[in-house]
């Protein structure tokens, strides 16, 4: 059993009341739900707390992660690092992966200058025998 910590990071704009669900980290949980795995799984949606710091945030996992899945817009990027930087700071062990359409467009940057091991470019895959990890990029950056 994997334990997958999904983290959708906030933008810059900290007054904005309304926000869309974060699909992306919700359509993986439940596709890994659906083909039996038996992960442990949470997400957190920093943009429901947007007073509090990283800290306060990451404070809200359930568990220890083997996986910290952050997901985000080209406008989230510095939150996204900043939670990339803190995960790993707390979770030394844990795999930490950036889905979504800034790694999709920036993926050698998002390894090369921040804390994340894996940049997913694309939709997620169907997983593979051959992947390491829970599913299967369409391509990937990683250290």
């Amino acid at each position: 059993m994997t334990r997958i910590l999904f983290i959708k990071p906030s933008g810059l704009d900290k007054t904005a009341p309304e926000t869309l669900h974060p699909l992306g980290a919700m359509s993986l949980a439940a596709y890994l739900r659906h083909i039996g795995r038996d992960d442990e799984m949470q997400i957190i949606d920093t943009r429901l707390h947007l007073e509090d710091s990283v800290e306060a945030n990451l404070d809200r996992a359930l568990f220890v992660p083997d996986v910290v899945a952050l997901s985000a817009l080209t406008i989230e990027s510095r939150s996204m690092a900043a939670y990339a930087r803190a995960a790993r700071a707390r979770w030394r062990n844990a795999v930490i992966v950036c889905g979504g359409p800034h790694a999709s467009s920036y993926p050698r940057e998002i390894v090369l200058e921040t804390d994340v091991d894996v940049a997913v470019q694309g939709r997620a895959r169907s997983p593979s025998p051959s992947c390491s990890g829970p599913w299967r990029p369409a391509a990937t950056w990683h250290r």
